[in-house]
Protein backbone atom coordinates (compact mmCIF):
# COMPACT_ATOMS: atom_id res chain seq x y z
CA UNK A 1 0.00 0.00 0.00
CA UNK A 2 2.78 2.46 0.88
CA UNK A 3 4.39 1.96 -2.78
CA UNK A 4 1.38 2.69 -3.79
CA UNK A 5 0.30 5.78 -2.43
CA UNK A 6 3.48 7.06 -2.85
CA UNK A 7 3.72 6.51 -6.60
CA UNK A 8 0.29 8.60 -6.69
CA UNK A 9 1.91 11.51 -4.87
CA UNK A 10 4.64 11.81 -7.10
CA UNK A 11 2.39 11.70 -10.12
CA UNK A 12 0.38 14.41 -8.41
CA UNK A 13 3.13 16.41 -8.03
CA UNK A 14 4.97 16.07 -11.64
CA UNK A 15 7.86 13.84 -9.95
CA UNK A 16 7.58 10.48 -11.27
CA UNK A 17 10.19 10.30 -13.35
CA UNK A 18 12.88 11.48 -10.42
CA UNK A 19 12.59 8.60 -7.89
CA UNK A 20 11.78 4.88 -8.50
CA UNK A 21 9.44 3.44 -5.87
CA UNK A 22 9.73 -0.23 -5.21
CA UNK A 23 8.08 -2.92 -2.45
CA UNK A 24 9.76 -5.20 -1.01
CA UNK A 25 9.51 -7.71 2.06
CA UNK A 26 11.75 -8.47 4.75
CA UNK A 27 10.70 -11.89 4.37
CA UNK A 28 9.81 -13.79 1.79
CA UNK A 29 6.54 -15.64 2.89
CA UNK A 30 4.39 -14.24 0.65
CA UNK A 31 6.78 -13.92 -2.30
CA UNK A 32 4.60 -14.25 -5.85
CA UNK A 33 1.60 -13.37 -4.13
CA UNK A 34 -0.64 -10.91 -5.18
CA UNK A 35 -1.62 -8.02 -3.03
CA UNK A 36 -4.18 -9.07 -0.15
CA UNK A 37 -7.81 -8.27 -1.32
CA UNK A 38 -8.47 -6.10 1.34
CA UNK A 39 -5.24 -4.27 1.05
CA UNK A 40 -6.51 -3.69 -2.90
CA UNK A 41 -9.98 -2.81 -1.97
CA UNK A 42 -8.59 -0.44 0.93
CA UNK A 43 -6.11 1.45 -1.23
CA UNK A 44 -8.72 1.28 -4.52
CA UNK A 45 -11.53 3.37 -1.93
CA UNK A 46 -8.57 5.95 -2.13
CA UNK A 47 -7.09 6.05 -6.18
CA UNK A 48 -5.05 3.71 -5.74
CA UNK A 49 -4.18 0.70 -8.04
CA UNK A 50 -2.72 -2.44 -6.39
CA UNK A 51 -4.12 -4.65 -9.17
CA UNK A 52 -0.29 -5.81 -10.70
CA UNK A 53 1.50 -5.69 -7.34
CA UNK A 54 3.23 -8.90 -6.66
CA UNK A 55 4.68 -9.22 -3.56
CA UNK A 56 8.54 -10.04 -3.11
CA UNK A 57 11.17 -10.41 -1.01
CA UNK A 58 14.19 -7.13 -0.67
CA UNK A 59 17.31 -8.34 -2.58
CA UNK A 60 21.26 -7.24 -1.74
CA UNK A 61 20.83 -5.51 -4.98
CA UNK A 62 17.44 -3.08 -4.05
CA UNK A 63 20.07 -2.63 -0.73
CA UNK A 64 23.04 -1.33 -2.71
CA UNK A 65 20.95 0.91 -5.19
CA UNK A 66 18.97 2.11 -3.25
CA UNK A 67 19.25 6.00 -1.99
CA UNK A 68 16.51 5.34 0.64
CA UNK A 69 14.95 2.40 2.02
CA UNK A 70 11.87 2.64 3.98
CA UNK A 71 11.05 0.02 7.09
CA UNK A 72 7.36 -0.15 8.51
CA UNK A 73 7.82 -0.87 11.94
CA UNK A 74 10.98 -1.13 13.89
CA UNK A 75 11.76 -4.65 13.26
CA UNK A 76 11.94 -4.71 9.60
CA UNK A 77 14.40 -1.64 9.91
CA UNK A 78 16.54 -3.89 12.67
CA UNK A 79 16.42 -6.84 10.10
CA UNK A 80 17.04 -4.44 6.90
CA UNK A 81 20.10 -3.42 8.97
CA UNK A 82 21.10 -6.82 9.57
CA UNK A 83 20.93 -8.31 6.29
CA UNK A 84 22.64 -4.93 5.11
CA UNK A 85 25.44 -5.91 7.39
CA UNK A 86 24.48 -2.54 10.11
CA UNK A 87 26.23 -2.80 13.71
CA UNK A 88 27.88 -5.64 13.20
CA UNK A 89 25.14 -8.21 10.82
CA UNK A 90 25.83 -10.49 8.61
CA UNK A 91 24.74 -9.15 5.89
CA UNK A 92 27.33 -8.47 2.46
CA UNK A 93 26.25 -5.65 0.82
CA UNK A 94 27.69 -2.38 1.19
CA UNK A 95 25.04 0.36 2.07
CA UNK A 96 24.85 3.12 -0.10
CA UNK A 97 21.86 4.94 0.91
CA UNK A 98 19.57 5.16 4.16
CA UNK A 99 17.68 2.88 5.78
CA UNK A 100 14.82 4.99 7.76
CA UNK A 101 11.42 3.84 9.27
CA UNK A 102 9.02 5.05 6.94
CA UNK A 103 7.59 7.17 9.50
CA UNK A 104 10.87 8.82 9.99
CA UNK A 105 9.89 12.51 8.92
CA UNK A 106 6.52 12.53 10.63
CA UNK A 107 6.60 16.04 12.40
CA UNK A 108 4.24 16.62 15.79
CA UNK A 109 1.34 17.35 15.28
CA UNK A 110 0.62 14.55 12.60
CA UNK A 111 1.63 11.22 15.04
CA UNK A 112 0.24 13.43 17.88
CA UNK A 113 -2.80 13.56 16.83
CA UNK A 114 -3.29 10.37 15.36
CA UNK A 115 -1.55 8.68 18.24
CA UNK A 116 -3.38 10.71 21.35
CA UNK A 117 0.86 11.50 21.99
CA UNK A 118 2.15 8.45 22.29
CA UNK A 119 4.87 7.44 20.58
CA UNK A 120 5.09 5.78 17.22
CA UNK A 121 7.71 3.13 16.34
CA UNK A 122 6.03 2.28 12.72
CA UNK A 123 3.15 1.51 10.88
CA UNK A 124 1.47 -2.27 12.18
CA UNK A 125 1.12 -4.81 9.40
CA UNK A 126 -2.77 -5.30 9.18
CA UNK A 127 -2.25 -9.04 7.76
CA UNK A 128 -4.63 -11.37 9.74
CA UNK A 129 -6.18 -8.36 11.14
CA UNK A 130 -9.96 -6.85 10.76
CA UNK A 131 -10.67 -4.84 7.18
CA UNK A 132 -10.71 -1.74 9.51
CA UNK A 133 -7.09 -2.39 10.10
CA UNK A 134 -6.49 -1.54 6.94
CA UNK A 135 -8.01 1.62 7.25
CA UNK A 136 -6.04 2.46 10.08
CA UNK A 137 -2.93 1.27 8.20
CA UNK A 138 -2.93 3.62 4.85
CA UNK A 139 -4.37 6.25 7.34
CA UNK A 140 -0.56 5.84 8.52
CA UNK A 141 0.95 5.50 5.52
CA UNK A 142 -0.67 8.94 3.76
CA UNK A 143 0.51 10.98 6.07
CA UNK A 144 3.66 9.00 6.19
CA UNK A 145 4.04 9.68 2.79
CA UNK A 146 3.36 13.19 3.04
CA UNK A 147 5.50 14.19 5.45
CA UNK A 148 8.16 12.35 3.51
CA UNK A 149 7.54 14.28 0.07
CA UNK A 150 7.40 17.19 1.87
CA UNK A 151 10.61 16.74 3.40
CA UNK A 152 11.83 15.98 -0.54
CA UNK A 153 10.02 19.25 -1.70
CA UNK A 154 11.91 21.47 1.26
CA UNK A 155 15.22 19.90 0.87
CA UNK A 156 15.35 18.12 4.56
CA UNK A 157 16.31 14.97 2.20
CA UNK A 158 18.80 15.35 -0.65
CA UNK A 159 19.43 11.54 -0.95
CA UNK A 160 22.66 12.07 0.36
CA UNK A 161 24.32 9.24 2.26
CA UNK A 162 25.73 12.45 4.20
CA UNK A 163 22.15 13.53 5.82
Amino acid sequence: MAAGDLRKRLVARGWSSRFRVESAGTHGFRAGQPAHPLAVAEAARRGIDLSSHVSREITEQDLRQSALVLAMDEQNLNHLAYLSGIGGGAGAPPVTGRLELFTAYWRPPWYRRLLGGGRLGGIPDPLGQDPRAFSRCLDRIELGAEALLEALSTGCWTGSTDN
